[in-house]
């Protein structure tokens, strides 16, 4: 087995154990009032199910292509790029709130896309982090971390 296919199928794997783990803790919550068509588990066992038969689908796509010596290289600088603007985007919720939080992770990826404008990236990412907010907190009534920006929005 080479290092690609090593890669891959331990990456499936983790995605395995991820949906897994989420199936697992899906059943912790509340079913819901009698009256719902649609309980709060629906969605949390849906993406569950979306991950592990995307990621079984990986594993067999790994597996069948160990053998195979022209597979393709895998770009580690994107990844990192995306993992690193998931765990700002987290540890910077609480302090910066949602708008700016939510406007670094979409400049960390569009760079992990290789984005050469990151000012650009900034105010598009603002503008689309903005109209979520106002989406989630009046349209749905969410209260969402306002952060540094508690007076202005």
């Amino acid at each position: 087995m080479n290092r690609q296919t090593r890669i891959e199928t331990g990456f499936a794997v983790s995605v395995i154990v991820l949906g897994l783990y989420l199936l697992y803790g899906s059943g912790d919550i509340n079913l819901g009032s009698g009256y719902d068509r649609i309980g709060p588990r629906f969605f949390p066992y849906l993406i569950a199910a979306g991950l592990l038969i995307t990621s079984l689908m990986m594993l067999l796509e790994s597996w069948q292509q160990r053998h195979d010596t022209q597979a393709l290289s895998i770009e580690i600088f994107p990844l990192v790029y995306i993992a690193s603007g998931l765990i700002l985007c987290v540890l910077t919720l609480e302090p910066l709130g949602f708008v700016l939080a939510v406007t670094l992770l979409f400049v960390m990826i569009s760079r992990a896309f290789k984005s050469t404008r990151p000012l650009r990236d900034a105010g598009v990412g603002l503008v689309l982090a903005v109209i979520v907010y106002y989406i989630f907190t009046s349209g749905l009534g969410l209260v969402l971390p306002e952060g540094i920006l508690a007076g202005i929005m």
